[in-house]
């Protein structure tokens, strides 16, 4: 089955109405047809399973990073599905170490890697391995190389 139809049940055309008009009479499209029937039937399945996260939306979804900034202290990125994020930071209230998330959004194409965190600030990376570093900004102009390590 290849997405409701079987594979007896597809039909085979030719797109270009000229090459068809080329044929050299009811003989040669008969030829035709039957060299495509002639050919081994290939049989296709639907994995019983669904592929991990990872390999559906690329390779961080599922994937949490450590980082550490001289102003925030130590924080997580949490990469999930459909380009969003979470970014947890630890913050001191009334003496007691809290922790706070914010989410954010996030693009990967091939081995660069670009962060929008709460529409405040963005990273924008290279994946080597379990690392990614690059570059970092915020709204309010400031700039800082970054490093994050893959949590494992």
């Amino acid at each position: 089955m290849v997405e409701g139809y079987r594979a007896d049940e597809l039909v085979l055309s030719v797109k270009d109405e000229r090459a068809l008009a080329a044929a050299q009479g009811d003989d040669d499209v008969e030829a035709i047809t039957m060299r495509a029937k002639a050919l081994p039937t290939v049989e296709t399945t639907v994995p019983a399973e669904e592929p991990d996260e990872a390999k559906k939306d690329g390779t961080l979804v599922g994937t949490i990073w450590l980082g550490l900034s001289a102003e925030s202290g130590e924080y997580t990125i949490e990469f999930l599905k459909a380009g969003k994020l979470r970014y947890s930071f630890l913050v001191t209230e009334n003496n007691v170490s809290v922790q706070k998330a914010v989410s954010g959004t996030w693009h990967q194409l091939g081995n660069d890697v670009l962060i929008s965190i709460a529409e405040y600030s963005s990273l924008q990376g290279t994946l080597e391995g379990d690392v990614i570093k690059g570059e970092g900004s915020n709204i309010e102009g400031l700039k800082w190389n970054f490093k994050l390590l893959k949590k494992k």
